[in-house]
């Protein structure tokens, strides 16, 4: 019987449950037995019908929850992928932004040596040549720079009126937070130098992620920032006070932080270590390679 609840639908297993509870009492009742021998079949049928029902609804629920489980992690991967597009869109723009700076000034000084060599026809006509394809290439670039900045509006500096991001703006950054009531200091180590534009941006924006989610999830009261210049490398460091392991919840950076610190840090084959310290708090460190192009 209890392998006829478990096999079956409930409603056809309650009628041939109630069948071979009914049909051995009564003929034995017909034959001369007391009406105890109902009681006795029925708890017997009923004890073996509920112990199949019970395993063959533990197997329903077990299989709904599997399903759910795969489809939390499908919408788990799915919004990975998003964030990783977003934050590669948002790196994307930043970096034709720096990069349509940078060929904007060659083009100028392209331009101001050409002018000086008028003597020269040779020199001259391949520095216009130079000059046109450089202006070209511009205009290119704030073509795809405004396509970029139309995708992504909700962004602090969409709008192209906010400060290039820069390690030259983390002091800034302290500056907001302590007015926020957080105590924020900053210190740099090393010798401070011009920094590739890909890498100085980049290095802003990790430690402006970790400040962002230190003000607003870990519940801390202090946090530091320490940005640190090496012959052949920069890092970054911010270090709180707040939950870190001892948050019963998802933890300051339980979102989509990380996937952006990540595609950023891994862009220039750098280092990224994020967690919770043993001593207590939360730690954001990221290092890029220079590889010699620090100037």
């Amino acid at each position: 019987m209890a392998h006829a609840a478990f096999r079956s639908e409930p409603r056809r297993s309650m009628i041939a449950a109630a069948c071979a509870a009914v049909v051995p009492a009564l003929a034995l009742v017909w034959g001369g037995e007391g009406v105890w021998e109902f009681v006795f079949f029925g708890a017997l049928v009923g004890a073996a019908w509920s112990l199949g029902a019970l395993l063959r609804r533990e197997q329903s629920r077990s299989r709904q929850l599997a399903a759910l489980a795969a489809e939390l992690a499908a919408e788990r991967e799915a919004r990975a992928r998003a964030a990783v597009a977003e934050e590669r869109a948002r790196i994307s723009r930043e970096l034709h932004d720096a990069v349509a700076h940078t060929i904007s000034v060659m083009t100028m000084q392209t331009g101001v040596v050409r002018r000086r060599l008028t003597d020269r026809p040779v020199e001259h006509e391949a520095l216009t040549q130079v000059e046109r394809l450089g202006r070209r290439s511009v205009n290119e670039l704030r073509r795809v720079v405004g396509l970029l900045r139309s995708a992504d509006r909700s962004g602090d500096d969409a709008d192209g009126l906010a400060p290039q991001p820069s390690l030259r703006r983390v002091e800034d950054l302290v500056t907001e937070l302590r007015s926020a009531g957080l105590d924020v200091t900053s210190t740099t180590s090393g010798t401070p130098a011009a920094l590739p534009l890909g890498v100085d941006m980049s290095a802003f924006r990790i430690v402006q992620e970790a400040l962002t989610n230190v003000s607003r999830h870990a519940a801390a009261a202090v946090a530091t920032v320490t940005v640190a210049y090496e012959p052949g490398a920069v890092s970054v460091q911010v270090v709180d006070d707040g939950r870190g392991a001892a948050s019963p919840g998802p933890g300051p950076y339980g979102g989509h932080g990380l996937v952006g610190m990540r595609e950023r840090v891994g862009m220039f084959g750098g280092e990224l270590r994020a967690g919770p310290r043993a001593e207590g708090g939360f730690e954001v460190y990221a290092r890029f390679p220079l590889g010699g192009e620090m100037s």
